[in-house]
């Protein structure tokens, strides 16, 4: 779904996410799209990272650029253990002022919906970025008034040395319009209603599909089935509603759409090894 987070602060529109590795059901973070850039930093393990239905394995030294307004989502593979960080940012924390050759030819681009990841493989150059990559970081994570100073230009750097090694970017071919309108539309459907009584042919109307077509296509981007990701969908919100409110467990479970109280606690407990209220007690 679209997120609706704010990164960082109106006075300095950056979210720095370290040394991040839990995972949930398989996903490092779930298909979701945002009007900011994205780093991910790959510091040990290895992740899948797919953008627009393209998948890319990323190993450790690895990193990768996101556009905005791009669906994305990683997964972990086969239980292995990644660490990774995000650095994410508005276009315009890093866009120069006028229209000068630096902002048409080589950061516009990147402003620019629909266009893939961007990544580096590992090289000669890499010895720079991680010096670059680890300034960046103790910038972020620093205290003086000077140090979002430093960030910002740390972050102009590193796209240099990105843009300087070009020959070691590999750009995704973009996939088809259709298959990212009708990703986003499915989720932005979801998020609307996601506690109804929804059946197959009720997803399926969405996108103006049959229901044996709509079943492969969700499959092919969300590598499971609607209904499994439903009730993922379903969990999430049920979380988010059991730290933040003092609903009980029987009203969060219809306003999530789960059909009873005792079915809710169920599948809870088989996704998260707690109960509802031993998650909210936690």
């Amino acid at each position: 779904m679209k997120e609706q987070a704010q990164h960082g602060t109106a006075q300095f529109p950056l979210g720095w996410y370290p040394h991040m590795n839990s995972s949930w059901q398989g996903y490092f973070f779930v298909p979701h799209w945002h009007a900011e850039l994205e780093l991910i930093i790959i510091e040990s393990g290895t992740m899948e990272l797919v953008v627009q239905g393209k998948s890319y394995i990323l190993l450790a030294g690895e990193i990768a650029l996101i556009p905005p307004n791009v669906l994305h989502t990683a997964y972990r593979l086969q239980e292995r253990a990644c660490t990774f960080s995000c650095v994410v940012f508005v276009p315009k924390f890093i866009a120069s002022a006028s229209a000068d050759e630096l902002q048409t030819e080589l950061l516009q681009p990147l402003f620019s919906d629909g266009v893939g990841p961007l990544r580096l493989e590992k090289s000669a150059g890499d010895f720079e970025l991680k010096r670059e990559l680890d300034l960046l970081m103790m910038a972020l994570d620093g205290q003086k008034y000077y140090d979002h100073l430093r960030a910002k230009g740390l972050l102009l750097q590193i796209l240099a040395i990105l843009f300087a090694d070009k020959e070691d970017w590999v750009k995704s071919s973009v996939p088809s319009e259709l298959r990212s309108r009708r990703e986003k539309l499915i989720l932005q459907f979801l998020e609307i209603h996601y506690a109804e009584k929804l059946t197959l042919a009720d997803l399926a109307k969405v996108l103006k599909l049959s229901k044996e077509q709509f079943s492969r296509f969700f499959r092919q981007s969300f590598r499971r089935s609607p209904f499994q990701y439903l009730i993922q969908f379903r969990l999430q919100k049920a979380c988010q509603l059991l730290i933040s409110g003092d609903h009980t467990v029987t009203e969060i479970a219809e306003a999530c759409g789960f059909e009873s109280s005792n079915y809710f606690a169920r599948v809870f407990k088989e996704h998260f090894n707690l109960s509802p209220t031993e998650f909210r007690q936690k």
